[in-house]
Order: C-alpha cells, then sequence, then structure tokens
C-alpha cells in the first residue's frame, strides 16, 4: 500500500486558508513579524509543527525531528542561501559562517584545530587572568556601590579573552573603540528583514547605514594593524591568526587571500565575543534574580575551587554552574534564528518543501515550545541535571545549532561561560538595580534591549 502524498501547510499567517496574497497584503502580515520577531514567531509556532509563512517559500519549523532532518540527517539538501547572507555578509564577509560547499569544508577544516580541546588548559589560563584583571574594576565598585552595566562588563571581558586566545595579544587602550563598534555593527543588523519580498538598495544612504559603515571602518582597521603587526613581527604563537597566516591551499599550496584572513579574524572575533557575551550577561541576569539558585552556584563553586583558579578540568566538576548556563541559554539563545534553503525538494512532518524555499528554525521558539518544556518561561536549572535530561531529544536544545555547522566555538564559549560565572559567583553576589524592565533584542545575536544595571556585593559582607 503506497503512502499518502505530502500535504501542503496552510498559510496561517494571516489566520486565514488563502495564500497570503499580493505584495501588498504580504507587507502588511510582516508589520508584526518586524517589530516584535520573536512575538511573531512564538505566536506562528502554536499552529503546528509545520507552518507556512509565505506559500511554498517560507515555513517555519517547529518539530525536534524536522529540524534535526534539516540541520542533520539531510543538510546536504539545505544551504544558507544568499538572502541570508547577504544580510550578514556586510559584516562577515564571507567567512565560515557565510561560506557554502567546498569552501566552507577547507575554511572549516582549517580553522578547526584551534579549537581542539589540547587548547583548552591554555584557554583556560587566559579565561581567568582576564577575569582576574577585570576584577579589579568590580571590586572598586563594590566598594564604592556604584552599579555596573553586565553587558558592558561582559563585553569588554570577552574581546580580551579573545585578543588573548585567538591573537596571542593582551588587551589595550582600543579593545572599548572595538566593542562598541560590534554593537553598533550587530545593532543595524536586524535579520528580522530578511523576510522582505524587496530589499532596500544597497546604495541607499541612512542613517542607520552611515553608523554601520563607521563601525566597519574601525573593526577593518583594527584587524588589518593586527595582521600587519604579525607579519613584521614574523611570530609564530600558534594562536589562530598564526594558523590563519601560515594556512596553505591542499591542491594549490596558495597562501590563504587577504580578504579571507579578515573574514575568517572577524568571524572570530564578531561571533566569539557576541555568542559568549550574550550567554553570560543572561545567566548573570537570570541568577540575579533567584537567590536561592545564586545559592547553589556559590556553594558548588567554593566546594570544587576552593580559594584556587579554575582549571579546564574543573568544568566538569562545575555541574550546577553548567546547569544554569544551559537553562540561561534555553531561554535567551545567543543564536536566536537559523535559516536554510532548500535545495531540491523535500518532506518536513507530512509538508512538501518546494526546491528554493526556506526554512526557519528558531531555538529560541522551540526552546519555549510546552510539549518539549514543561513550564517554559519558569527559570529551572534542574532541567539540566542528568536525570531530568536523560531521554531528551538533542534538536529539542540547540542554543548553537546541530549538524556538521554546529558552531565551530561551541566548547570554547562554554568553557569561557563557566569559568567565568564561577569565579564572579565565588566572589560577589549580584543584583539588579530595581525598575529595570529587559527585554531580548534579536539582532545578530539575543542581546538585551538596553543596559542592565546591577550592583556587585562582596561575598564577605
Amino acid at each position: 500500500m503506497s503512502s499518502p502524498p505530502p500535504r501542503h501547510a496552510t498559510p496561517v499567517a494571516t489566520t486565514t486558508a488563502r495564500p497570503p496574497g499580493p505584495p501588498g497584503s504580504f507587507l502588511r502580515t510582516l508589520r508584526p513579524a518586524l517589530k516584535d520577531p520573536l512575538r511573531f514567531l512564538l505566536d506562528l509556532a502554536t499552529y503546528g509543527d509545520v507552518v507556512t509563512v509565505r506559500r511554498d517559500r517560507t515555513f517555519l519549523i517547529n518539530s525536534p525531528d524536522d529540524i534535526k532532518r534539516v540541520l542533520q540527517d539531510n543538510h546536504f539538501n539545505y544551504k544558507k542561501g544568499e538572502r541570508y547572507i547577504r544580510a550578514i555578509e556586510p559584516l562577515f564577509g564571507r567567512g565560515l559562517l557565510t561560506s557554502e560547499g567546498d569552501l566552507w569544508r577547507r575554511q572549516r577544516h582549517q580553522i578547526q584545530p584551534a579549537f581542539h580541546r589540547t587548547h583548552h588548559p591554555d584557554y583556560a589560563s587566559a579565561i581567568v587572568e582576564a577575569t582576574r584583571q577585570r576584577m579589579v574594576k568590580w571590586r572598586e565598585a563594590a566598594r564604592a556601590g556604584t552599579p555596573l552595566d553586565l553587558r558592558e562588563e561582559m563585553t569588554e571581558l570577552t574581546l580580551t579573552v579573545l585578543m588573548k586566545t585567538l591573537f596571542g595579544r593582551s588587551s589595550g587602550d582600543d579593545i572599548r573603540d572595538v566593542g562598541q563598534a560590534f554593537l553598533t555593527a550587530h545593532h543595524d543588523m536586524n535579520l528580522a528583514r530578511v523576510f522582505l519580498p524587496v530589499q532596500l538598495p544597497k546604495w541607499v544612504p541612512t542613517p542607520g547605514r552611515a553608523k554601520f559603515a563607521r563601525a566597519i571602518r574601525t573593526i577593518d582597521h583594527f584587524i588589518a594593524r593586527l595582521v600587519d603587526e604579525r607579519r613584521r613581527s614574523g611570530q609564530t604563537s600558534g594562536d589562530f591568526l598564526s594558523l590563519l597566516l601560515a594556512a596553505r591551499d591542499e591542491e594549490t599550496g596558495a597562501a590563504m587571500p587577504p580578504q579571507q584572513i579578515r573574514d575568517e579574524v572577524i568571524t572570530m572575533l564578531g561571533a566569539g565575543h557576541d555568542t559568549v557575551t550574550e550567554a553570560l550577561t543572561w545567566t548573570l541576569y537570570l541568577v540575579a534574580q533567584h537567590p536561592e539558585v545564586d545559592a547553589r552556584v556559590w556553594d558548588e563553586a567554593t566546594r570544587v575551587l576552593g580559594t584556587r583558579d579554575p582549571t579546564a578540568d574543573d568544568v566538569k566538576a562545575l555541574t550546577m554552574v553548567g546547569a544554569v548556563v544551559d537553562e540561561s541559554m534555553r531561554l535567551y539563545p545567543p543564536i536566536w534564528g537559523i535559516m536554510r534553503t532548500a535545495i531540491e525538494a523535500d518532506v518536513l512532518g507530512g509538508f512538501a518543501i518546494p526546491p528554493g524555499s526556506r526554512v526557519v528554525m528558531s531555538p529560541y521558539v522551540v526552546h519555549r515550545r510546552p510539549a518539549l518544556w514543561p513550564e517554559p518561561e519558569r527559570f529551572l536549572p534542574d532541567r539540566f541535571t542528568p536525570s531530568q535530561a536523560a531521554g531528551r531529544h538533542r534538536f529539542s536544545y540547540f542554543p548553537f545549532g546541530g549538524g556538521p555547522r554546529l558552531c565551530v566555538g561551541a566548547n570554547f564559549a562554554m568553557l569561557e561561560v563557566a569559568i567565568v560565572a564561577a569565579m564572579l559567583w565565588r566572589e560577589f553576589t549580584i543584583r539588579l538595580v530595581p525598575g529595570q524592565t529587559i527585554k531580548p533584542l534579536p539582532r545578530v545575536s539575543l542581546k538585551p534591549d538596553r543596559p542592565v544595571w546591577a550592583y556587585f556585593t562582596p561575598r564577605s559582607a
């Protein structure tokens, strides 16, 4: 007996059973998506596992099984697509984040060794050193009773760590300027615009584009200076930049072109600092509102570490710290949305996916599905204890994506977040300044929509 033919997902973005209609009608449909993309996607997800945003063109995929098929089992049939790439290419160029096919495989092969676990002990030492230096400011603020912006502090800390671990350089006065440039560039890159059928031509000047261009110039100048300093010094320290400069094409023996070096460096700087910054900021923000969780992570950090500095090996023993970080990334995953374009026809959840159509998968949405996560809006780190996590679908939780294109720096990011958080909680209690309303803002990553002001109080007090 033959199986039934694939169904076509009913378009529900307009809550009707008809196609969205002419472009003007579709634009009206997208107004709520552009105003509040997260709310829009959450509302769409209530319609089922496969939801048509635009008939035969864009689908929202909410089932872990279907997400696994797109990102892992049938990943050869799905590419990032030119529309998505055009949205982030102005910042990242054609680095590992945006490349496809053979180019991506060559880049991944060249970059992967920099994140091998054998480097973790050295990375952990650099993370500890940078955190200890930053704590000088935190102690001064604690003594004075002065609140600090959590995201600003984490931004400067993570950039300092990246400068040391990826480029073998200690922090300098230009760290703040580069950090601000990344903030400006990321804020202007609203990925919800990817869904628009009509794009504003690149040559049209706007205030946002002018600010973005200035930010890119700051970042490019910084990277060019880094590369020039390394070439002139002849230093080969085994860090990420040395790896890029020494890389040779396996077929031709040619060195990596300057533009590709720029794109890979900015990808690691941008994605590396942004992901860790948001993970740390949201984790500290959530624990600051839950004293009972704060007490548990303090107890674990003091019990496991005592008064010594953490090492890479300690991270496995910091199970409560890890559970807290996992739960914070469930609620506020830095990578809030993933898009792929189907090369050939496929079937997801029983629905026909035509070639050339786009599929959207949102960790922010899937991590909040009640069928997968009871009481999804509550902050409950025990969800990630071994007993509760046993048997959970791998793709019900995917803050770093999944499959072959799983974030290359995922393990490095988790190492950094765990070490910084453990050191911070061991010494300080963090409490938010009253009266703040913080909302997630989806840009390239999921960031707070405003500064997150908090008091650092020494534990001894």
